[in-house]
């Protein structure tokens, strides 16, 4: 049986602020966490990867949704790259989608959100030819999400990324380790051992003084 974590992180405390162990990952399960999680909480923003589940979850919530940009990047990368392998391409076709793809980097990357919003106005206006893949990459996600894509760029508090959480599981919990735990109480336990401490070593960090 797979055991899947659930993880909640406070990025202007730096911490985990609440972990689950569950046996699935569907937008039921992340309801009931979020919601025991975030009760009385002040909510800014929740980020995420692309988990469909996740973004019912949030909605049901009422409470903005973020996408992880590096996870996005990621997403739209090994998309394009299965469009190539899958498909005959003449260089012509090739560069288009190459320039799509830069285009759309370009909004992600985009400092101001009205920097954002002149890069997708000049990607829709570029008219690039329509097909199954430039339409779900765009008119079914880019275009649609644009909100969730940008929202770092309207409200400083809200990270672009998920990387602080994604370090805190590679140096706290490396995969390895979790392949080896097989007993869920064991499993969390050391997990929240392991998080304690790093919880100590960022004080300290925090507090110490440089001369």
């Amino acid at each position: 049986m797979d055991i899947i974590f659930l993880a909640l992180f406070d990025v202007k405390l730096n911490t985990l602020v609440s972990v689950k162990l569950v046996e699935s990952e569907d937008s039921k399960t992340i309801y009931q966490f979020l919601n025991e999680s975030l009760r009385n909480q002040k909510k800014i923003s929740i980020g995420t990867d692309l988990k469909h589940e996740y973004q019912e979850a949030i909605n049901k919530l009422k409470v903005k949704h973020h996408f992880c940009k590096f996870h996005v990047k990621q997403n739209i990368n090994k998309r394009f790259k299965d469009y190539f392998n899958k498909n005959q391409l003449t260089d012509e076709e090739k560069e288009i989608l190459t320039d799509l793809k830069q285009d759309i980097y370009k909004i992600l990357d985009a400092e101001t959100l009205n920097d954002a919003k002149k890069l997708r106005d000049i990607l829709i206006d570029k008219k690039y030819p329509q097909n199954n893949f430039t339409n779900k990459i765009l008119w079914k996600f880019i275009i649609p999400y644009f909100k969730k894509l940008t929202n770092h760029l309207e409200n400083t508090n809200i990270p672009s990324t998920n990387n602080k959480i994604e370090n805190i599981f590679q140096k706290v919990f490396p995969k390895h380790i979790k392949r080896t735990m097989k007993i869920e109480l064991g499993l969390l336990s050391r997990f929240m051992l392991k998080l304690n401490y790093w919880n100590i070593k960022n004080e300290n960090k925090k507090n110490h003084t440089s001369f």
